[in-house]
């Protein structure tokens, strides 16, 4: 398994693709697997099918500053030739609150906090 339940982005993909994975193990699979296994299609259950499928990211709440940086970089809102100062002015804190409250849902899986669209 490349990623594990806290890490920064899980893609439903790559669950779907354990989820498989153990369902092969049939009755090798040990107690932790079952137990993964049973988290994964709680999550599953609660999500839809087709979005699931087609991929959805979550994003680790704890990560959601760095997560919305890279999100704005990528669309083009942040500036290479943005003056060091200005950046420094803006409240990354309260801007990552507002971007997320405004665009994405929220899900605990097993205990962890994540950020998904």
């Amino acid at each position: 398994m490349g990623y594990t339940i806290g890490d920064d982005v899980l893609d439903s993909r790559d669950i779907e693709e354990r989820i498989n994975e153990i369902k092969a193990l049939g009755d090798e699979a040990t107690d932790w697997d079952k137990k993964e296994l049973a988290t994964y299609l709680e999550l599953k259950g609660e999500l839809d099918e087709d979005q699931w499928l087609y991929g959805i990211v979550f994003i680790l709440q704890s990560d959601r500053e760095d997560a919305m940086k890279q999100d704005f970089d990528e669309f083009g809102w942040i500036k290479d030739d943005m003056p060091g100062q200005l950046y420094s002015l803006i409240n990354w804190s309260d801007l990552a609150d507002e971007y997320f409250g405004n665009s994405y849902d929220e899900i605990t899986i097993d205990g962890v906090a994540y950020y998904y669209k």
